[in-house]
């Protein structure tokens, strides 16, 4: 990118790969959900069809994301003088997610030798050699240990630009738009190719502080499905 104007967060999938941006949902429209989610929603319906209850809520808490996202914020690879605007673009991002999920998933900073999603800010993101905002490599897990005992994981390092390719600071809004984005992933979203969604790629100029409309009927509409299939479950179980 020579000009580079747009900066899209890419991001690495160590569980299902580098899937493809140009899936489709319904009406032929992107598909902003995740391959991985939507495999662990059909695990989760598969199994609560056959009975097996402890196994399809196991994953559809897993989608729900069950407990606490235990993060960290790391400054340490910018100029003093940037940490203190990075490390508020990474809270205003976490707050946007936060206000999404209707305070059902708590967001707790920890150190970063107990945080589970790991948040660096660095001068420059490369990627094959090309320069990006940002990227969150992540993993999303649920352990079968036998007897009907399950845990589930989830797992993130995300590096955040703060300058960009020429040198010049990243705006606040455009580190909240990235960080947000990569956040995103995390929590199950895939990439859109819409500008103007926080999802979608990041135009330095206008960057986006919010979802869309369609971003968060997407994401409600698939965290509705795993609470259905965990609350049948619960029914079925004391009857």
């Amino acid at each position: 990118m020579k000009n580079l104007k747009s900066l899209s967060g890419l991001t690495l999938l160590l569980v299902a790969g580098m899937a493809s941006a140009s899936q489709f949902g319904p009406n032929n429209q992107p598909d902003l959900i995740q391959p991985k989610l939507r495999e662990m929603l059909r695990t989760a319906n598969t199994a609560m069809l056959s009975g097996d209850y402890e196994r399809a809520i196991a994953y559809s808490n897993s989608v729900l994301v069950d407990g606490d996202i235990k993060f960290s914020v790391n400054t340490d690879g910018i100029p003093d003088a940037q940490r203190a605007e990075a490390r508020a673009a990474a809270d205003q991002a976490i707050a946007l997610w936060s206000e999404a999920l209707n305070g059902e998933v708590n967001f707790v900073e920890v150190e970063p030798r107990k945080a589970n999603v790991r948040i660096n800010f660095q001068t420059e993101v490369r990627n094959m050699g090309t320069n990006i905002a940002g990227f969150a490599v992540w993993q999303r897990q649920v352990f079968d240990w036998g007897n009907n005992n399950f845990t589930s994981n989830i797992t993130a390092d995300i590096k955040l630009r703060s300058q960009t390719p020429t040198g010049r600071l990243m705006p606040k809004d455009a580190m909240v738009h990235t960080a947000a984005h990569e956040i995103g992933h995390v929590l199950g979203l895939w990439d859109s190719p819409t500008f103007g969604d926080i999802m979608g790629p990041l135009y330095l100029k206008s960057p986006v502080t919010k979802l869309s409309e369609r971003e968060l009927t997407a994401f409600r509409e698939a965290r509705s499905e795993a609470k259905q299939i965990t609350q049948a479950c619960l029914v079925a179980k004391t009857r």
